[in-house]
């Protein structure tokens, strides 16, 4: 056994108990595997040739370019000199974090739509000196990047244009389809997720436009599947996190329109698709808001997407870059996509709850586990909360790699219910059988509105703690939230429960005052409140301030507690 598999094995108790029991033949070993190919694309495409369109506009300028520009890429501006447009792409191109990445896939095309020709035509022809042939071990050409970047200069050459030389970039362009074919991301770690959904989409858009009809069918099947597979049945995405379901909305919409431009016979199937997904949205939304739960992407800013919200301004984002007439069509589908089966959405996860002057959504994974490797978090019992409209109680999202992306992926870092700081759930791995995760998890959650409020009751602590139960009610009485916990079992815990808030607050007698501008509000449990400074993130790598409002003491069980949220005089 290796020292490395070793410490996994140690350090987690729930590996270690799966690993003793397959031992003992006790859950059944998992099916056959074969990485990077989908069993329902059983053959591959072969060798098509493209035919090159001569719909696109030659794109203006070429001339050399002088002084700086600056590129928006994911958390920052990268300022670039106009002699380091070429060795940008070697020299900070290669590198394997959400810069990197985002400067390959040419997110930069997509979030500086008003870049000079003159720069386009010179960065794309610097990419292409390093990375213009595919090859399928650079970072560059991974299917992930290559597919983002495809979509990036599709949709860049529909609204502006193509560099030149023409033939050549459009070759360059149509060549992204057989690497993204043969390298996609069906991965045994169980990190399949949102990129196979990219993939999807460039294969077919680039199938549909350069005439590789094997390439288009293959990605449709992709998209199909991939709908069935990561959305449950109200239409959102099964990760759990809300930035990359409207990201994944985006993508479809896109394949949409190409395949309504081109009057090609996939459309119809394709928008019955993007109907589906985009649904949910309108109801996840808090007064006009989409709270943003679970990792955020990478690939763009939550900003870039806006305009796929319910009555959002049309010039939003990518929404406000479509041509007149696609802008036209999403807009129509927009107004007509509304959830109203409200129990399938909370079947899903999900549950959105207006009482009096509060309103909130609260979301729980159908079995408690968070998806392997995917973009949710362990909320379980947290939710988000607006008071007069007013977001006062928030998810934090996540906008970091590593530790710090850890962190807040973390029940600690959410406003929820944690007993010993332990997430509810373990941390699930792709060996696990659905069995076992029932056996070592316990009951799934019960998450279900209320006349006055909303309860969840969940039993993910059994698997550390022995029996164990979490209740959890929220209530409203009048203008008053209270909040009332209840922790069966036996043993003594450490009991923490937080509130994630970008309110001005203070602590005043043990009580949290928060203060907005029409409004005050006193937090106050049995125990005094402690501030924690955190962190709110708003995109990939930026952030503004937040504190957890926590409050934490040791007891024995079973244990029952309350906070209380009361209004104050101006």
């Amino acid at each position: 056994m290796s020292s490395f598999f070793s410490g996994l094995f140690l350090a987690d108790p729930i590996l270690r108990r799966w690993t003793l029991e397959r031992l003992r033949k006790r859950w059944p070993a998992d099916e056959g595997f074969v990485a990077g190919r989908p069993p329902y694309l059983p053959d591959l495409p072969g060798t098509e040739s493209a035919t090159v369109p001569d719909r696109w506009r030659d794109l203006p300028g070429g001339a050399p370019v002088q002084g700086l520009v600056s590129l928006s890429l994911p958390g920052q501006k990268l300022e670039v000199e106009a002699s380091d447009t070429r060795s940008l792409f070697v020299a900070r191109g290669l590198d394997q974090d959400a810069v990197g990445r985002g400067l390959q896939a040419f997110t930069w095309l997509a979030l500086d739509p008003g870049l000079d020709p003159d720069w386009v035509t010179a960065l794309w022809q610097g990419w292409a000196a390093h990375h213009g042939l595919p090859d399928a071990g650079s970072p560059a050409w991974t299917a992930a990047v290559a597919a983002r970047r495809a979509l990036n200069m599709l949709d860049y050459a529909e609204r502006v244009g193509v560099p030149l030389p023409k033939a050549e970039n459009l070759a360059r362009l149509a060549a992204h389809a057989a690497i993204i074919v043969n390298g996609l991301d069906w991965r045994e770690d169980g990190s399949h997720d949102t990129r196979l959904i990219v993939e999807g989409a460039a294969l077919a858009r680039l199938g549909m436009v350069f005439d590789l009809p094997q390439h288009a069918e293959a990605g449709f099947t992709l998209l199909a599947e991939e709908a069935r597979r990561q959305f449950g049945s109200s239409g959102i995405i099964s990760q759990g996190a809300t930035h990359h379901h409207l990201l994944a909305v985006q993508d479809y919409l896109g394949v949409w329109l190409e395949a309504r431009r081109l009057g090609h016979a996939a459309a119809a199937g394709l928008e019955s698709l993007v109907r589906r997904l985009l649904a949910p949205v309108s109801a996840l939304c808090i007064n006009g808001q989409l709270p943003w739960v679970g990792d955020l992407a990478a690939d763009f800013p939550p900003a870039f997407s806006l305009g796929l919200l319910p009555d959002a301004p049309a010039a939003l984002g990518w929404l406000g870059q479509l041509p007149e007439a696609d802008r036209a069509a999403v807009l129509a589908l927009r107004g007509q996509c509304r959830q109203n089966d409200l129990e399938a959405l909370r079947a899903d996860g999900w549950l959105r709850q207006t009482v009096g002057p509060w309103s909130g959504l609260w979301h729980a994974f159908p079995s408690g586990w968070s998806p392997v490797k995917g973009y949710g978090h362990a909320d379980l019992g947290s939710c988000t909360l607006h008071y007069e409209s007013v977001p006062v109680f928030i998810d934090p999202g996540n906008g970091a790699e590593g530790a710090e992306g850890r962190a807040y992926r973390s029940a600690a870092a959410h406003g929820g219910l944690t007993l010993n700081d332990i997430d509810p759930y373990p941390r699930n791995r792709a060996v696990y059988s659905e069995a076992f995760r029932r056996d070592a998890g316990g009951k799934p959650p019960l998450l279900q509105a209320e006349y006055d409020g909303v309860s969840c009751v969940f039993e993910g602590y059994s698997h550390c703690l022995g029996h164990n139960e979490v209740q959890r009610r929220w209530r409203v009485e009048g203008s008053v939230l209270r909040i009332h916990d209840v922790v069966n079992g036996t043993g003594r815990v450490r009991v923490a429960r937080r509130l994630i808030t970008e309110l001005h607050v203070t602590v005043e007698d043990g009580a949290a005052i928060l203060t907005a501008p029409t409004f005050r509000l006193k937090v106050s449990a049995e125990v005094p409140a402690v501030l924690q400074p955190g962190k709110v993130w708003t995109a990939w790598g930026e952030c503004s301030a937040a504190n957890a409002i926590t409050f934490a003491a040791r007891r024995n069980l079973p244990w029952q507690g309350g906070i209380v949220v009361e209004p104050l005089p101006l």
